[in-house]
This record gives structure tokens, sequence and C-alpha cells, in this order.
């Protein structure tokens, strides 16, 4: 599924969810995307440039703008190494970043323990 199939014409070019809802949108794997030879992944400036401004363009035809009301954007990634990329700072900073790392075996086993 794309974007654009879930979500509504409002008026003009505004698109969204169905009035009164939000429509969150989750990117997995943030940092899978290939570095190419200027540094950048091309992928992730796309996805900057739509939350940046809350708009894109249409595909094809005559390119007309598509405004996005009410979409929200959650990602997730594990960190750099076996095949994923650092990702742009820039990209990070238009998300409230958390790290959780995974608990070590002795919290593991007092987790199980005491179920």
């Amino acid at each position: 599924n794309t974007l654009i199939d879930n979500v509504d014409k409002r008026t003009g070019r505004i698109f969204g969810p169905p009035s009164g809802k939000k429509l969150r949108v989750f990117i997995d794997d943030l940092s899978m995307p290939k570095v190419d030879i200027y540094g950048t992944q091309q992928p992730l400036a796309l996805l900057k440039f739509v939350v940046e401004r809350g708009y894109m363009y249409e595909r094809g035809g005559e390119l007309g703008k598509i405004e996005l009301k009410d979409v929200e954007w959650l990602a997730a990634m594990n960190p750099p190494g076996s095949g994923r990329n650092p990702i742009d700072p820039r990209v990070v900073s238009l998300y409230a970043a958390l790290n959780i790392n995974f608990p070590d075996e002795a919290n593991i086993r007092k987790i199980y323990d005491s179920i």
C-alpha cells in the first residue's frame, strides 16, 4: 500500500484520513537504505521532504501538489552495522529519538522468574 491509498481527498489539494481521525505512518528499518556515492540516502531525503513540508507531489501526470493533514510519522531502526547504515542527523531531528537496549541475561531471568 502507498500513502495515497490510505488518505481521502478533503478539499482542493488537501488529503488526509477520514475526518476526526489521524493516520499514523510507521517506517520500519529506517537505517536500511544504501548510502549512495554522494553520502546521501535518497529514500530518507524524500521522507524528510514530506515530513518537514507536509506535502508531496503526484506521481506522473501534472505533478500536482498534495497537502497531507492529520498524519503522524513513526519509525524504528537498529543501530548501524550488519548491513544497516548510519542515517542523516537531519532525518533523526524530525523524530523524538529513543534508544532501548536489550536487557542482559540477569534481567531477563528476573523478569521470567517473576511470572
